[in-house]
């Protein structure tokens, strides 16, 4: 199946109805998915933590959420990094998303609910 927007948006919101809507908490899985990967390959998390804190600790440029010189640009920015990243990897940031969507569908709500009451449970 080749995931969308809308599609992987419909299965977290089945799988974590409760964070549904919640920005800050998605921000903060998102962190979590850059911890992870930076792992995966190596970064050592210092230098990561860092680069974070430099970056995070800027001053906000955009007021409204879909101002290009704010949020709505940075979101783009992070796509833009992450196809940038998977051709670096040497692998298709798409076809990534839709292998790890076809994973998480074959979960039951359940089962998702259990991960992320462990995760909670040690503070991710």
């Amino acid at each position: 199946m080749r995931e969308t927007q809308a599609s992987v948006v419909e299965w977290t919101g089945e799988h974590y109805a409760s964070e549904r809507g919640d920005v800050r908490r998605k921000l903060l899985n998102l962190i979590e998915e850059v911890g992870e990967i930076s792992s995966e390959l190596g970064l050592d998390p210092e230098e990561a933590a860092a680069q974070f804190l430099r970056s995070a600790r800027r001053p906000a440029r955009g007021g409204d959420v879909r101002d290009i010189k704010g949020a709505y640009g940075e979101l783009g920015d992070i796509r833009l990094g992450l196809y940038d990243l998977a051709e670096a990897m040497g692998v298709d940031g798409d076809r990534a998303l839709d292998d790890k969507m076809a994973v998480n569908r074959a979960k039951t709500v359940a089962e998702s609910q259990d991960r992320l009451a462990a995760k909670r449970s040690v503070g991710l």
